[in-house]
């Protein structure tokens, strides 16, 4: 039922926590669907380098133990990055979480992911316009079974495409507020690092993140400002090099200092 121009990744990830920014991934799975419609799955554990907490194997089942003899992700990232570079993405929530955090992972080893061209669709937006609720309940309720591979990252990956299919060719008739019809174009949104968290919102729009953290916005004139400290509303190349050198040698998210510095050099604009 898709029409793909190129392939589309789709993607779940299993992590020691739920903060897009400092948690670290413990399973990957990857669905790869081509244009000509084959399919190509790939799913590895990582070993995160700090314990998993309790309350995170308690909700995906996977232990220290499980993931002791596993690669680090800096081991995996060149490949994982190449193996990605010319799929546009899908996920169930990921604007929101697994975007940044595999965005987060890979700036740490100093790769740009996900590239600007790059599409994403999040299955998330399409439900929640529909019944705001989990993805198992999106499976009862348009699959028409109970997902029993909940919190499987390739169990989560294979039935986030599943509904995809399903959305697309049945209740894609819902409306946005009273008035705007949902097409195609409302449920992808340009991608790199811009338009973290947005999407679709009932009708509403919020000021657009640059970054996963939120410390860089766009404002009404459409110039990335800071959205933090002394500077907030303050354009990022209207910024004194001092705050600048301050932020890239401190602890603020890699992914926050990428960002900066394409903005500074005149990479995003």
């Amino acid at each position: 039922m898709l029409k793909l121009t190129r392939p589309l990744a789709i993607y779940d990830l299993e992590t020691t926590g739920t903060n897009p920014v400092t948690d670290k991934i413990v399973e990957i799975s990857v669905l790869k669907i081509f244009p000509d419609g084959t399919r190509e799955a790939r799913t590895r554990r990582l070993q995160p380098e700090r314990p998993i907490p309790r309350e995170a194997t308690a909700v995906h089942g996977i232990s220290d133990a499980d993931v002791a003899e596993q690669p680090l992700f800096r081991q995996i990232a060149k490949g994982l990055h190449a193996y990605l570079a010319d799929c546009d993405l899908c996920t169930f929530n990921g604007k929101r979480f697994d975007v940044p955090l595999l965005a987060e992972e890979f700036a740490r080893v100093r790769l740009d992911f996900p590239d600007r061209d790059v599409a994403v669709v999040d299955i998330f937006d399409i439900y929640r316009l529909l019944n705001p609720r989990s993805l198992s309940a999106a499976v009862a309720q348009y699959l028409n079974r109970e997902h029993t591979q909940a919190h499987s990252a390739e169990g989560d990956t294979t039935v986030t495409f599943e509904l995809l299919e399903a959305l697309i060719t049945g209740p894609l008739t819902a409306f946005v507020g009273e008035s705007k019809k949902v097409s195609a174009e409302d449920l992808f949104c340009p991608s790199g690092l811009c338009d973290f968290g947005d999407g679709l919102h009932h009708g509403r729009s919020r000021s657009a993140r640059i970054d996963p953290s939120g410390k860089l916005v766009r404002n009404a004139d459409g110039a990335i400002v800071w959205n933090f400290g002394k500077h907030a509303g303050l354009p990022v190349t209207e910024t004194d090099t001092g705050f600048v050198s301050w932020l890239l040698n401190n602890d603020f998210p890699e992914t926050t200092k990428m960002t900066v510095r394409k903005v500074v050099e005149g990479v995003l604009v």
